[in-house]
């Protein structure tokens, strides 16, 4: 291998390196090329994403509150930008900076939560953050869900009579309790 500052030879050995990525953690014989020329050095490290799915799986279990440093990282290994984590999870960007600088520490259920997030290994392209954006944070009086079932599902459904007419307010709820009486029985 030949150094991309001097084109000089790069000669190559194994060594215990920092991961930057999460503050505290240490790499063990990893492959690192040095140049004698100008110095300058090139870490291979192999399997990253295996990598960053078992540190992230080993800081989840950690049995403290997270710090700062593993907020940033949980939060990039999702895939999430800053801002876009914090719309995500109902808060401010400049919060979210707080915590991963240390300058005010995670709350419980915002720690919780983003433990879950890597748990169930939600990276972003499963969360459309304009979706989050929508939701109303008021409590409606009484929500009402449909489900029909079809070969191998259940389906969400508007909520219809037999003959597949759309009910109103009055006629979802008694054909939500009528439903429950059935499924008691």
């Amino acid at each position: 291998m030949k150094c991309i500052n001097c084109d000089h030879a790069m000669t190559t050995k194994r060594e215990n390196v920092p991961y930057t990525a999460l503050p505290g953690t240490v790499l063990i014989g990893v492959p690192v090329s040095r140049c004698s020329n100008c110095g300058e050095y090139e870490v291979a490290i192999p399997a990253i994403d295996e990598l960053n799915r078992v540190l992230a799986g080993t800081v989840i279990r950690k049995r403290s509150r997270l710090r700062g440093g593993e907020v940033r990282f949980l939060r990039s290994y999702l895939g999430y930008s800053g801002s876009d984590f914090a719309k995500l999870i109902g808060s401010d960007p400049a919060t979210v900076s707080r915590w991963e600088s240390d300058k005010q520490p995670i709350g419980h259920h915002t720690d919780l939560l983003l433990r879950a997030m890597i748990a169930l290994d939600r990276k972003v392209d499963e969360y459309p953050i304009a979706a989050f954006a929508e939701i109303n944070a008021k409590e409606t009086k009484r929500p009402q869900y449909a489900f029909r079932p079809t070969a191998k599902k259940w389906k969400p459904t508007a909520l219809v009579s037999p003959r597949g007419k759309r009910l109103g307010h009055k006629s979802q709820r008694a054909n939500v309790a009528s439903s429950r009486t059935l499924s008691a029985a």
